[in-house]
């Protein structure tokens, strides 16, 4: 009697760390840990140290990707609802599309600049096959800031004709009002 295998389809994922380059998702109902087929040239051309493994963001644990690069895998993919995982205000990244998009924008970013050194014929990888990529981003570095700057732009565009993050939060006063909060005017006194 012949058996057949059941393939999971992945429908219950979660990040494994939102927080690296190149995400890898766990599935719920089976023990896979996957990267997604659209950040093939992420993986094998920027960070292939990150391609089999991950680090989970709880324990800290080195995790190994048993399923690289699963065609339609990620919420963009699958035309999901992405969740935010916003990063902190900081110096030249302290608008919210900088700190909403931080993933796509570098994403994106790489990718193109990635084309570019294709384009002009530059070596992506050395001759015992390490990747370049962050040599040449430092070597052109004023190409990349450029790409960058388009990318950000070409964002903001995107976001304000359709917005793939909520940025709007209650304010002081509505959660305040919703919480039920005291507040109690205190009157002190100043020595004169």
């Amino acid at each position: 009697m012949a058996s057949t295998s059941i393939t999971c389809e992945h429908r219950d994922r979660s990040l494994l760390n939102p927080w690296e380059s190149l995400r890898k998702y766990v599935c719920a109902d089976c023990p896979a840990v996957m990267t997604c087929a659209c950040d093939s040239d992420i993986a094998t051309d920027v960070v292939p140290h990150q391609a089999l493994r991950g680090r989970d963001q709880h324990t800290q644990d080195h995790v190994t990707v048993t399923h690289p690069l699963v065609p339609h895998l990620c919420h963009d993919c699958r035309d999901e609802a992405v969740p935010a995982y916003p990063k902190a205000a900081h110096r030249g990244a302290a608008s919210l599309i900088h700190r909403y998009y931080w993933h796509e924008i570098g994403r994106e970013t790489r990718l193109e600049f990635l084309a570019w050194c294709q384009s002009q014929e530059l070596p992506l990888f050395d001759a015992s096959g390490k990747p370049l990529f962050f040599e040449l981003q430092r070597e052109h570095h004023q190409q990349y800031d450029d790409i960058h700057g388009a990318v950000v732009e070409r964002i903001r565009a995107a976001h304000a004709q359709k917005p793939k993050y909520d940025f709007t939060r209650p304010s002081d006063a509505d959660v305040i009002r919703t919480y039920g909060v005291i507040v109690e005017n205190i009157q002190a006194c100043y020595p004169g």
